[in-house]
């Protein structure tokens, strides 16, 4: 691969709903007042009966097509297709299987149906087209949190974040490495993924400019030419060295040329990726789990296809505000942390320069009454107990169910799990023997294998 010149870069393509992610700077409070509500219903009798009795007509009134993208559904009353799906029958939607096929993709500007439903103004025109009857059902108290308590396991997963080493260097390292038992499919939740693709985004325009002014990116520090060379010879000589010289410089520079930009195709290979999980995803929940673990177990009437299809709307309007409320608020927050950092490294930064300008004299006594304050510290400080405390649960109901707090409650019970337990993902993921001296320990490592 020819990289002696900047060669062309693809161009990562934006759907507006990723656009919008992108610029909006706002809080969860104010993404929430760009959501229509409903208008109040009219109770007639029974809500279940009432949502049965208008599913038909209110759809027969609609004179734009439906805004819930990639929901399947016919025009009649039969929900055969709908209880076969629940028996296992559903086909998740195909996505490609090889690295030139996911960047097509890219390059022929696809459309992610999940990313149409996220856009606001289809949100609204769905609330706008939807009989209020539908809303209701799904403001009920157990069927609205049993509902966000799903969306919490479906948003977030954990053991996504395990990174494991892909592919061993070399023949004496792979038999360390290699690991022959089958792992189950892991895949980030949805909300870690509008998340991390949020981050790449933000990567790949940064990799871009980098490139198209520098010719590689600055994160990649292997040099090639300097590590061939090494490789093939066990002596020094400066006659060698000297007439190796330039080749190994060029050979430096085109390799990390060549391998930056491979690495930003790698970055849009990942984001485009991550959007066909997370559209399988989205795929299955409304044309299978709506159904199968809330509307079936929930609706006490005998109901049509139209029902189905009513309810399902309803229900994706309110998990679409939801999970745009818990991305935007997770962005947030690392926006806040990344700004945060920044502020404390300069103002680390600016304290060094002070305190080297100091005189010795006045330096060296500081430094000693810091001493003597720390001893003096741990000197009066009394034993802590091992009690952990407890955070007093109150009862009663509960109001505003809010999915990013929900999901930001389990992230940290799951630490906290973790930490009483003593636990390390990362000691898991090696599967450290016990019973080593250390020098046992060292041998089975890389550096006591050379």
């Amino acid at each position: 691969m020819e990289t002696e010149e900047c060669e062309y870069l693809q161009t990562l393509f934006l759907s507006p709903a990723e656009k919008f992610m992108m610029e909006f700077d706002g809080s969860s409070k104010d993404l929430r007042g760009l959501f229509k509500i409903p208008k109040e219903n009219t109770a007639m009798g029974s809500l279940h009966q009432q949502i049965c009795n208008t599913a038909k007509n209110q759809f027969d009134l609609e004179q734009r097509e439906i805004a819930l993208f990639g929901l399947q559904f016919t025009e009649d009353e039969q929900i055969g297709n709908w209880i076969s799906r629940t028996n296992g029958r559903f086909k998740t939607k195909e996505i490609p299987k090889s690295c030139h096929g996911m960047m097509e993709l890219n390059k022929n500007k696809v459309q992610f149906n999940f990313l149409k439903n996220l856009e606001i103004k289809n949100i609204n025109m769905e609330v706008d087209q939807l009989h209020t009857s539908t809303h209701e059902f799904w403001e009920e108290e157990n069927i609205k949190e049993s509902l966000l308590q799903f969306l919490v396991g479906w948003s977030r997963n954990q053991e996504a974040y395990v990174k494991k080493v892909l592919i061993a260097q070399d023949e004496a390292t792979y038999g360390f490495k290699n690991d022959d038992k089958e792992e189950d499919k892991i895949e980030l939740g949805f909300v870690d993924g509008l998340f991390e693709l949020y981050k790449l985004r933000c990567e790949i325009e940064t990799s871009r400019a980098e490139i198209m002014a520098t010719k590689m990116l600055s994160g990649y520090r292997h040099n090639f030419g300097s590590f061939l060379f090494n490789s093939f010879i066990c002596f020094r000589s400066s006659t060698i060295e000297n007439l190796i010289e330039d080749k190994r410089k060029e050979l430096n520079e085109t390799k990390k040329m060549e391998a930056s930009k491979i690495a930003y195709e790698f970055l849009i290979l990942q984001h485009t990726a991550i959007k066909c999980v997370l559209e399988q995803k989205y795929d299955e929940l409304i044309n299978v789990t709506i159904f199968e673990k809330f509307i079936m177990p929930n609706l006490k009437r005998r109901y049509s296809q139209y029902t189905i299809v009513a309810l399902t709307r309803a229900c994706a309007i309110m998990v679409n505000q939801q999970l745009l409320q818990a991305f935007m608020a997770r962005k947030n927050n690392w926006v806040r942390r990344i700004k945060l950092d920044l502020k404390n490294k300069e103002e680390q930064q600016k304290q060094k320069l002070i305190q080297m300008q100091k005189p010795t004299t006045l330096a060296i006594k500081e430094q000693v009454s810091a001493e003597v304050c720390e001893l003096l510290r741990q000197a009066n400080e009394e034993p802590t107990s091992g009690k952990t405390s407890k955070t007093k649960i109150k009862s009663g109901k509960r109001k505003n169910l809010d999915l990013a707090q929900l999901i930001s409650k389990s992230t940290r019970d799951a630490k906290r799990h973790a930490k009483e337990e003593n636990v390390s993902l990362q000691v898991e993921e090696e599967g450290e023997e016990t019973g080593l001296t250390k020098k046992e320990k060292f041998k089975k490592t890389n550096f006591g294998r050379i």
